[in-house]
């Protein structure tokens, strides 16, 4: 008799009226232990889930999770496995009809009590709240505690964004620095600093040893520092003097490798090459670009608007514009040579005429940078220039940089008092009336705050405790001080705490959809002009919703959310952790970095289709990526997107080089299991079972394992009972990342590992690369052919996995079972829309998904 194939959707599911009369336990105990108990009872518990001692009136959580990952099994007949039960289609309705009216009742009966309701803002959410609550760019709440991880992978889970009093500890703290950057200190405008160099030459040494260094000079200041950045009336203030206060350490390193007259020092200026690459030793021997201008500054401000002036011009007439890039952090060791710092703005091209100079300017916020510990030279401030160009031929002409002065400002004020602190002791007729001013500056500031409209009682309560910290002797504005952390500290601020009628009326209210599209788009709270709009209700509207979403991921607060969600959705935790060795230098490193995150926000500020990702004729990259990948005509640090000659394999994201690091094993090995891994699980979206908690070492059981070709060790991997269910998945997806060694570069042999001393390779020897597989009857060839088969045979799949990774993301919280019809809708709109990324976050904002 034929096998009739029964495929029973959630919509479907949902749609039948199962809802009324208890559940038969009774029944669905018959059932299962005459098809199930075997590999889910007391003896045997396959996935590490038991099912025998289930009752389907009394779910919890994680039992709910398993049971609706059970009711896809049925639905697919994966589930009995193999030929121990014989299940007939009127006993698998039956089953699935229980489960799927236990997990409708269960969600329902949640939901009822307020469960998954309100959660906790995240660790960076918070960040990003005081951020934008008090328009302040300092990075804050470095020492705030970092937040689990989800099964799903994400961080802003409900269920696991649990609190604490060590929570509330570093609340209190970080509430107390983001003021301290927002609020003036009390007392006249702080005085500026000001270090002005002009570049030199100078003989050091005598006779055959005499030669010229360079040194600059500090320019001379007679007058009070009238900068164009203060705006006010009477705030301008006298400079310090760096010959007086400060002391100046300067290195011009690498010059002396150039091999060319023209770099080096001449009469002008300092002339900078391009970087030289060259590979490196774990943990980098080499401690900065080569060759680099670095100054070391004493007792320089640590908070507060900087700003470095960099005189350069063009050395020579190259086809290449030079690069400027200016770093700016704290020497970390005794020798100098080792520098935490962070890049200032966007490199600079260079393109004037030779010798003509021209000034370039580069703006940050100090407390944003590495902050100097000591005062001696280990922790002093350094700024650092390079010309961010490179090159790996010492003979290759290329741009040199001249620059020939160099200056420091800072803290810059563009007005006095600071509009931080204006935004917080805003203007009123009754500043002279404290009691009247301070609850007129805590309804503001609470209403912005809190992300909504408060209520008097709410306001009087912050009121209340104004009263208390003036009536202590405290001054006006410290007292005010005290009160708002108090307010950043509150429950109010610290969850999103969604009215309870929105349980009761399965939606949530215009404005606190508003909240929850700023949470997913932007990490942060919404404006005042998505609110403006929400509290209207004019939100509501298609074409108003539509241009504000728009809005959005064309602001720059969107590159939040393309940073966190590639970070969690794609796994890239386990990039960062390699560290930077042989032909994986800091800059190509950096640059696969950058590259991901590049390449999702083209995708979405372009509207481009998902299926990018599994593969494209273009890539995200700039020179130092494009040398590496073999693509020609690229130059320049930045990132564009450049078209790839037909059959090259870095289209797309899954071979990007972040994940064949990220997905590596030791010693810069490629490891086609954890690469199979990543793809079956973050790309198509299925749940692979934890392994056994015994399994039986192969490599230590069969003599000769480790010289057996990759192919071999991995069918002896499936031969192995405890190994055979979940490798069979894995391996084939692997398999053709075999191209592409544990740095992430192209190779035609394997180099294989034969012994080690000291951690490095002692002897190896090369085979032929075979990236070739067979998944599902099908023969793959090698990457390409992998890339074309999920893009003809696993689209469906790899769409909607990314589809449900959104929607958990977006959502702050694992899909349950009632979310599936949602989703689906979600999916089949997405596929109508050409899976193009911008009009997915559309679908999913305007869903029920997001609106309940």
């Amino acid at each position: 008799m034929k096998t009739v194939r029964l495929i029973f959707t959630a919509s479907l599911i949902l749609a039948t009226p199962l809802f009324g009369a208890p559940i038969n336990q009774e029944q669905f105990s018959k059932l299962t232990k005459l098809h199930c108990v075997s590999c889910h009872g007391p003896d045997k518990q396959k996935g590490r889930f038991r099912i025998d001692t289930i009752d389907l009136n009394k779910l919890d959580v994680t039992q709910a999770g398993r049971l609706s990952d059970a009711v896809d099994l049925l639905n697919d007949q994966k589930m009995p496995s193999g030929q121990k039960s014989k299940l007939s289609p009127d006993s698998r309705l039956q089953l699935v009809e229980l489960l799927a009216k236990a997990l409708n009742e269960f969600y329902i009966a949640r939901r009822s009590k307020g469960a998954d309701v309100i959660r906790r803002l995240s660790r960076q959410q918070y960040i990003h709240s005081l951020q934008d609550v008090l328009g302040i760019n300092a990075q804050i709440g470095r020492d705030l505690p970092h937040d689990a991880i989800s099964a799903d992978g994400f961080s802003n889970n409900a269920k696991d964004l649990t609190i604490s009093e060590l929570h509330m500890q570093y609340y209190i703290r970080t509430a107390r620095l983001a003021l301290d950057h927002a609020i003036a200190p009390e007392g006249p405008m702080p005085e500026a600093h000001r270090f002005s160099y002009d570049v030199t030459q100078k003989e050091r040494g005598k006779g055959d040893k005499a030669r010229m260094f360079p040194f600059m000079v500090p320019s001379v200041l007679d007058s009070p520092w009238d900068s164009r950045f203060v705006e006010g009336k009477t705030y301008y203030q006298p400079a310090k003097f760096l010959a007086r206060h400060y002391r100046l350490n300067l290195t011009v390193t690498g010059l002396a490798e150039a091999g060319s007259k023209r770099h080096g020092l001449s009469e002008i200026g300092i002339s900078l090459p391009p970087v030289f690459q060259t590979y490196e030793a774990a943990g980098g021997k080499r401690r900065a670009p080569n060759p680099n201008i670095k100054i070391a500054l004493r007792e320089a401000p640590r908070k507060g608007l900087f700003r470095v002036m960099v005189r350069v011009a063009k050395a020579d007439d190259g086809k290449v514009n030079p690069v400027l890039r200016v770093t700016y952090g704290t020497i970390v060791d005794k020798a100098g040579l080792k520098v935490d710092a962070r890049t200032m703005g966007k490199p600079v091209p260079i393109m004037t005429k030779p010798g003509e100079f021209r000034e370039v300017e580069f703006f940050g916020e100090l407390s944003n940078y590495p902050t100097p510990q000591k005062t001696d030279t280990v922790g002093m401030s350094t700024i650092m220039l390079w010309n961010d160009v490179y090159t790996y031929d010492r003979d290759q002409e290329r741009p040199a940089l001249l620059v020939d002065k160099i200056i420091f400002e800072g803290p810059l004020y563009r007005s006095w008092p600071p509009e931080t602190h204006q935004r917080i002791f805003i203007e009123s007729e009754n500043k002279t009336n404290e009691s009247v001013y301070a609850r007129e500056v805590i309804h503001a500031f609470v209403n912005r705050a809190f992300r909504t409209d408060v209520s008097e009682p709410t306001v009087a309560h912050f009121h209340g405790l104004w009263r208390s910290a003036r009536d202590e002797g405290i001054s006006f504005q410290e007292s005010i001080r005290e009160t708002l952390v108090a307010v950043l500290c509150s429950p109010r601020f610290l969850y999103m705490a969604e009215p309870e009628k929105a349980v009761a009326q399965a939606s949530v209210s215009t404005s606190d959809w508003a909240i929850r599209m700023a949470y997913f788009l932007w990490d942060g709270p919404p404006d005042d002009s998505l609110r403006r709009l929400a509290k209207s209700g004019k939100l509501a509207e298609d074409k108003t919703l539509d241009a504000q979403i728009d809005r959005m991921i064309k602001d720059p607060r969107s590159w939040r959310f393309v940073k966190s969600f590639c970070k969690e959705w794609l796994q890239m935790s386990k990039f960062y952790e390699k560290p930077h060795d042989g032909r994986l230098t800091r800059f190509i490193k950096d640059s696969m970095d950058k590259e991901t995150y590049h390449f999702f926000a083209d995708l979405l500020r372009n509207n481009r289709s998902f299926l990018n990702c599994l593969d494209s004729d273009y890539a995200m990259v700039n020179s130092v990526l494009a040398n590496f990948y073999g693509i020609k005509g690229v130059e320049g640090s930045h990132f564009r997107r450049v078209t790839l000659e037909p059959g090259h394999p870095r289209g797309g994201m899954l071979t990007q080089g972040t994940f064949m690091v990220a997905n590596a094993g030791e010693n810069a090995q490629s490891h086609p299991i954890r690469r199979g891994v990543w793809l079956t699980e973050r790309i198509l979206g299925i749940d692979l079972p934890p392994p056994p908690k015994t399994v039986n070492d192969v490599s230590e059981e069969i003599e000769g394992f480790l010289d057996f070709p990759l192919k071999k060790q991995l069918k002896l991997h499936q031969e192995n009972e405890s190994c055979a269910a979940c490798h069979r998945k894995i391996d084939p997806y692997g398999i053709p990342f075999e191209s592409f060694d544990g740095n992430g570069g192209w190779r035609e042999t394997v180099t294989r590992v034969l012994s080690y001393h000291k951690g490095r390779m002692r002897e190896s020897k090369g085979v032929p690369v075979d990236p070739s597989t067979e998944i599902e009857g099908k023969q793959i060839a090698d990457i390409n052919a992998l890339k074309s088969y999920l893009l003809n045979e696993r689209r469906g799949q790899a769409s909607k996995a990314f589809v449900e990774h959104l929607c958990t993301y977006a959502l702050g919280r694992s899909l349950n079972f009632s979310d599936r019809p949602h989703v689906d809708t979600i999916v089949a709109e997405f596929e109508k829309a050409d899976y193009r990324a911008a009009d997915l976050i559309k679908i999913i904002i305007g869903s029920k998904l997001i609106k309940q």
